[in-house]
């Protein structure tokens, strides 16, 4: 069911760009000769007006044959691709990411109107002695508004308190069926954001979840081998007492000694446990550093759906878009830059269809909210001007323009080989990243010995 789930997700998703070629190539007056979704065997086609729609075998990517566009194919008639101005050649490439963009607004706009999946907002943990503590905010009340802004997630909050703006903040709260309004003075800290980089935000000293429980524990991991469970809460490591999860992270991480002694809270009893951290390098923005780990996710917080009128929709949803794409394209700088490894940043088809699977279990607006995610990525990703993508169309034409020339054929070839050989080699890196993350080398790796001990004589 899940490798269905997968295959509608990604086949709307390249029927959408392919749909966004195919148009505005026959509204422009350019002949379409095929539409394909998938690569390689045909297994399903139908002629309609002209146009063959495939379906093929592979459904990792799509296409759109048109008249004529191949330069040393175009003979000059009217309805072929190579005949078109500059203009509109740009135009039909693209509208294939615009498209992809413009069906991620969509969704998020249908998700605010229907079923927002956002965390709940119900206030958890207060500092003693915070903002939000001096303000009288209790545990049990529901943030609903910042300055007049409905709030419905931690992560839109965060993009609202970030920046460390100086004075007065206008919290609205739910107490029982009541709303309040409390004037609070957050501090202005520096912590990092989801990306990992430091940046300054508004603290309120507030939190939605228990900061130091145990959501998930790794399978042969140090903490399931000691015996930690999910729910279990880190409340020291070493000799640290934790109150955050950043605290049972650093501690760990840190740690010097051949064993840990964590100290752990289990419906109210307090345990010892004695584990063996594992080592890994990680890329940083200060350089590569050397970490220990024990295997152990923080817990995630309780969701709610939210719902909204139109006009809040419409603004949340350009709101939501803009915030994947600036996270997009900051975490492509981060790892352009080093800052970031690519194997911890980039996902491929393996970690994807996990994703989606993921998103499937949990129900249909979790499913839209991933699937306009990836639909803005992939636009983004097609505007790279990387010789095959659009962008690289795109660069090409621009080139041409300026020129008032297209670049000569051999110069054009050349540069498109080497797009193409650049996109194989991602591609091979993603699928062999995505092999070693969900970890299908070690279970091979363990495969082999087991029947190489096996057939030993």
């Amino acid at each position: 069911m899940s490798l269905i789930v997968f295959i509608v997700v990604l086949s709307i998703l390249i029927i959408v760009h392919e749909w966004g070629h195919f148009i505005t190539a026959r509204k422009l007056g350019v002949r379409v000769e095929k539409f394909s979704v998938g690569f390689g065997k045909k297994i399903f086609s139908h002629m309609h007006d002209g146009t063959e729609f495939m379906i093929c075998a592979i459904p990792l990517g799509g296409y759109v044959k048109m008249a004529g566009d191949e330069r040393e194919e175009c003979i000059g008639t009217k309805d072929e691709f190579y005949s078109h101005s500059v203009g509109h050649r740009a135009a039909i490439v693209l509208m294939g990411p615009v498209v992809n963009y413009v069906f991620a607004y969509l969704c998020f706009v249908l998700l605010f109107l229907a079923a927002f999946p956002g965390q709940s907002m119900t206030v958890q943990e207060i500092d003693e002695g915070g903002a939000a503590y001096e303000a009288g905010i209790q545990a049990g009340d529901k943030i609903v508004a910042l300055d007049s802004r409905n709030v419905y997630s931690e992560l839109q909050m965060d993009r609202m308190l970030a920046g460390g703006r100086e004075g007065e903040l206008n919290v609205d709260i739910l107490r029982g069926s009541q709303r309040i309004t409390k004037i609070i003075i957050p501090d202005i800290i520096e912590r990092d954001d989801v990306l990992g980089e430091k940046k300054t935000f508004m603290d309120m000293g507030i939190g939605f979840y228990n900061e130091v429980a145990i959501g998930e524990v790794l399978k042969d991991s140090p903490a399931e081998k000691a015996g930690l469970r999910p729910d279990d809460k880190v409340i020291q490591v070493g000799e640290v007492k934790t109150l955050t999860w950043e605290d049972v992270h650093t501690n760990i991480a840190n740690s010097q000694e051949t064993s840990l002694l964590l100290k752990i809270e289990r419906d109210g009893v307090v345990i010892e446990k004695e584990l063996y951290p594992t080592e890994r390098k990680i890329k940083t923005s200060e350089g590569e550093k050397q970490i220990r780990m024990i295997g152990i996710v923080r817990a995630g917080p309780d969701m709610e759906m939210y719902r909204f009128g139109l006009v809040d929709s419409v603004r949340y949803a350009w709101e939501e878009l803009w915030g994947v794409t600036k996270l997009t394209l900051r975490a492509v700088y981060s790892v352009v830059v080093g800052a970031r490894s690519a194997k911890d940043t980039v996902g491929g088809p393996i970690r994807i269809f996990g994703v989606v699977s993921d998103a499937a279990a949990m129900g249909a607006s979790y499913l839209v909210l991933i699937m306009a995610i990836i639909s803005a990525s992939l636009a983004i990703f097609n505007l790279f001007p990387i010789p095959v993508l659009d962008g690289g169309h795109l660069f090409f034409l621009i080139i041409e323009k300026i020129r008032n020339a297209p670049l000569p054929m051999k110069l054009e070839e050349g540069l498109t080989k080497i797009g193409f050989s650049l996109l194989m080699c991602l591609m091979l890196f993603v699928l062999y990243n995505d092999i070693v993350q969900v970890g299908w080398i070690e279970k091979i790796s363990e495969f082999v010995g087991q029947f190489r001990g096996s057939s030993a004589p």
